[in-house]
């Protein structure tokens, strides 16, 4: 299929000329292989060099051992062990810490899931458009759509979990779809569906515990047309699946519920503050990182003509299912409400649900211009993904001009010490401080810290990465 084939290049492209990761990717790393140096005090008062320092950023233990590991406790109380389990396997035989190595690995990986997500989306369009003249055409209009914007890109090339989590998302999508219709014709719904979206509903869960939202949604959602058709077993069966779900993620994963046992500053902190959502969500993730400027005009223009044409019932039809997209927005929003840091990535998951809803709007509009306005669409997102290839620049160039020449390392977290890591000249020699030492104030280097030292002058402050900053007297 050449809409699949042109997104799955443009994949291959960005994971292999990658030469930086995220400090969040590093994470990955580190926690997929149980690296004690993730979460173990810094040593006081240590001089190390910048290899000694990047070889703590691998941990050499068996597979069998890491995987048995992950299944208890990985360290990690906001995340789940599924995805951490899946990288550790991909990185088997990974002796050195290498970004291009990493990426690729993590990135192969990540095309696996994409490939199913796509499938499953594929499959949840010829489900809901499938009865439309030539459905198909507004099936890749939404899968172009799903999958070929600047933010879907990115999740594919991104190591963490988001990728993995959206294809379990696209998998539920696909047996509710498949649920939903066999509801709403009052046929009986096969136990092997049930049981599959069952499944999916684990795997989401076990991949963000925030995706309980979109879960809870469609769950409502499924719930209501259960009982509009007078289904009761199935609307017992909706209520049920979610919870053996969860059954089936504790059993994945013994330490599953540590995020509510053991406070954190992300549970501590969630629901501060709503302002800046609407524009993570709808500006930057859907818009300037998704249809931009010409692909809203369309979809407007689409949305326009649907609204004044004959068909316009189309869009609210029960068979279009219309609620799923419309959950997956409501996802994002308390996603990111729920979230610390307003990070777009958190939202990935759900980008490729949210997509169909171009095909609702599409299938409200007249047979004669939907396959029109469907090819040209879908044209347009299929010819911008090339053009839209994410920038993974996380300036370590300019990190490793400045710490050329050696730095104090002042008073860091276990977990800062690995952003700046990648970037340290391999041969210097840099001095790490606790906060168990204070620094000298005439200190001559320049000083890494997250905190402003106690310097007689500071010349100069620089950003580095993440909450770390560089000082100069």
């Amino acid at each position: 299929m050449i809409v699949f084939a042109v997104l799955m290049a443009v994949r291959v492209a960005g994971i292999v000329t990658r030469t930086q990761l995220h400090s969040d990717e590093t994470f990955s790393v580190m926690l997929a292989q149980r690296n004690p140096a993730y979460y173990t005090p810094l040593p006081d008062s240590t001089v190390l060099t910048g290899a000694e320092i990047k070889a703590m950023l691998v941990e050499d233990n068996t597979l069998a051992s890491d995987l048995t590991g992950l299944y208890h406790v990985n360290h990690d109380d906001p995340h789940a062990s599924l995805y951490y389990m899946a990288l550790r396997v991909a990185l088997s035989g990974l002796g050195t810490f290498d970004a291009g190595e990493v990426a690729l690995r993590g990135g192969l990986l990540n095309l696996l899931f994409f490939a199913v997500a796509f499938f499953a989306l594929w499959r949840t369009g010829r489900i809901v458009f499938g009865d439309l003249r030539d459905g198909w055409l507004v099936t890749l209009a939404v899968l172009a759509t799903a999958f070929g914007t600047k933010a879907a890109v990115e999740n594919t090339l991104f190591v963490r979990e988001y990728q993995m989590a959206g294809m379990f998302i696209c998998l539920t999508v696909w047996a509710s779809a498949a649920i939903c219709r066999d509801v709403s014709q009052r046929r009986p719904v096969p136990p092997l569906t049930w049981t599959a979206y069952t499944l999916a509903i684990a795997g989401a869960a076990s991949t963000g515990y925030l995706n309980a939202f979109f879960v809870g949604l469609l769950t409502i959602a499924m719930l209501w047309l259960a009982l509009a058709r007078k289904n009761g077993r199935a609307a017992i069966a909706a209520v049920l699946a979610p919870l053996a779900a969860v059954a089936v993620a504790f059993a994945a994963y013994r330490g599953y519920f540590n995020f509510l046992l053991h406070s954190t500053v992300h549970t501590d902190r969630a629901f501060e503050g709503f302002v800046n959502v609407p524009a993570t969500v709808f500006v930057n993730a859907l818009f300037y990182h998704g249809i931009m400027l010409p692909g809203l005009i369309l979809l407007g223009g689409m949305l326009l003509v649907a609204l004044c044409g004959r068909d316009r019932r189309q869009m609210v039809r029960t068979c279009r299912q219309w609620w799923i997209p419309l959950c997956a927005i409501a996802a994002m929003v308390l996603v990111e409400y729920a979230s610390l840091l307003r990070q777009e990535r958190y939202i990935f998951p759900f980008i490729a649900s949210a997509a169909l809803l171009v095909g609702i709007i599409l299938s409200g509009i007249d047979n004669r211009l939907r396959n029109a306005a469907a090819a040209v669409f879908g044209l347009y997102m299929l010819t911008m993904c090339p053009f839209t290839m994410p920038q993974m620049d996380y300036k370590w160039d300019a990190m490793r001009d400045s710490l050329k020449s050696g730095a104090v390392l002042y008073r860091l977290n276990p977990n800062e010490l690995p952003q700046i890591a990648p970037a340290l000249n391999d041969t210097v020699r840099y001095r790490l401080i606790s906060a168990s030492e204070d620094l000298a104030p005439t200190e001559p280097l320049p000083v890494v810290s997250r905190i402003k030292p106690p310097l007689d002058t500071i010349a100069t402050e620089k950003n580095l990465t993440g909450p770390l900053k560089l000082y100069r007297r």
